[in-house]
């Protein structure tokens, strides 16, 4: 927000961050998407608040795998997907969810070759597996889901967005 008071004008400005706020699970062109349709649709009398940026993100189904970076010392690309009870998974989705929890999968994106061997087409190796309730329950310091690989740990920063998400899917 900036008042300028030579030109006489105030301006209040939202970001892609504010959105992604929102919908953790929307990439940032469909945040900056959301944000054009909010301006093309703005109204005056109304004006732009949280409430209005969720209804238009609203309008974009929620996505049940998201990317995220991990890692402890360099950046790692990777996957995380969301099983929901009565969904299948694992190789060739011979598995299926009978809980009433939701499970979170991680894959490591820098390996594309596990892609081919994996019958279920997903881009990565697959890294680890927890219940829903297990990642929403940390509190700090993010979340190693292998002891020994440095590289498979996931921040507080993206832990939390992962939480965001799984609330914002258990919702819909």
């Amino acid at each position: 927000m900036s008042i300028n008071k030579e030109t006489g004008t105030i301006s209040i400005t939202w970001s892609i961050a504010d959105v992604l706020t929102i919908r953790p699970d929307l990439s940032n062109e469909e945040a900056m998407d959301v944000l054009e349709r909010v301006y093309r649709g703005h109204d005056a009398t109304i004006g732009i608040s949280w409430e209005t940026l969720r209804i238009y993100a609203e309008d974009i189904p929620v996505k049940k795998q998201i990317e995220i970076v991990g890692g402890l010392n360099k950046p790692v690309p990777m996957l995380v997907r969301l099983v929901q009870p009565g969904e299948k998974y694992g190789r060739g989705g011979g598995v299926v969810n009978v809980g009433n929890a939701t499970i979170v999968e991680f894959y490591d994106l820098r390996h594309p070759a596990f892609a081919a061997k994996n019958p279920d087409n997903i881009p990565g190796q697959f890294i680890a597996r927890y219940i829903s309730l297990t990642i929403l329950e940390i509190e700090e310091d993010g979340l190693n889901l292998d002891g020994g690989v440095p590289d498979w740990t996931v921040g507080e920063v993206a832990i939390g967005r992962i939480q965001q998400w799984i609330r914002l899917v258990d919702r819909s």
